[in-house]
C-alpha cells in the first residue's frame, strides 16, 4: 500500500472576484462577464456594497442599492459576509436578523422566527400579508419556504420583499425607540 501526504508549497491569493453568467435560448450561448478588481491587502474575506451589488442578477440590482443605501443611512446594522448580508436591528436587547440575501436567493422572516423573536403579532401580520400580495411569494410562503430563489421571483417580487422588510424594520426599530424613552 501506498500513502500520499500532499504538501503545498504556495497558497492560493484571488485577485479578480467575477460574475460569469451564460444565457442560453436555443441559440449560441450569451456569455457575460462581470469582474470586479479587489486590493491586494484587502483580499477576499468579506463582501461589499459594490461587490454585492455585482453579484446579483441585473434586473434586481437598483433595488437592492436602493433599499441598502436607505438601510446604511438609517444606521441599521448591515453584516457583511463573505458573499451575502444580513440586515439587523437591536430588538429586545440584541441584534436581530431581519433579511439576508445571498447573490442567488434571500430569505424572509418566516412566522416561527418572528415568534422566537417575540415580534409583535401586528407587525408581523401586516408584513405577511404585504408578501402575499405576490400570488408567487404567497405560494412560496404557504409552501414553507424562506430562502426564496432570485430566478423564481421577478424583479417585482424582489422589490415588494425589500420594501416590506424596510417597513417591517422601521416599524421594529420605532417600537424599540419608544420602549426606550
Amino acid at each position: 500500500p501506498l500513502v500520499v501526504f500532499p504538501q503545498f508549497v504556495a497558497k492560493t491569493k484571488e485577485f479578480t472576484r467575477a460574475v460569469v453568467r451564460v444565457i442560453y435560448e436555443e441559440k449560441k450561448p450569451d456569455v457575460q462577464i462581470e469582474t470586479i478588481s479587489i486590493p491586494e491587502s484587502q483580499g477576499p474575506k468579506r463582501t461589499n456594497l459594490d461587490l454585492f451589488i455585482a453579484s446579483l442578477p441585473s434586473d434586481i440590482k437598483d433595488s437592492f442599492r436602493g433599499y441598502l443605501d436607505r438601510w446604511m443611512q438609517a444606521e441599521y446594522t448591515i453584516y457583511w459576509g463573505t458573499v451575502a448580508f444580513t440586515l439587523r436591528i437591536p430588538w429586545q436587547g440584541k441584534l436581530t436578523t431581519m433579511l439576508e440575501a445571498q447573490p442567488t436567493n434571500l430569505r424572509i422572516l418566516s412566522e416561527k422566527w418572528a415568534t422566537q423573536y417575540n415580534l409583535p403579532t401586528e407587525t408581523y401580520g401586516r408584513y405577511k400579508d404585504e408578501l402575499m400580495r405576490s400570488p408567487t411569494i404567497g405560494g412560496l410562503i404557504a409552501a414553507g419556504r424562506t430562502y426564496l430563489e432570485y430566478q423564481n421571483l421577478t424583479g417585482e417580487d424582489v422589490a415588494l420583499i425589500l420594501h416590506s422588510t424596510d417597513k417591517l424594520v422601521a416599524e421594529l426599530y420605532e417600537i424599540t425607540r419608544l420602549e426606550e424613552r
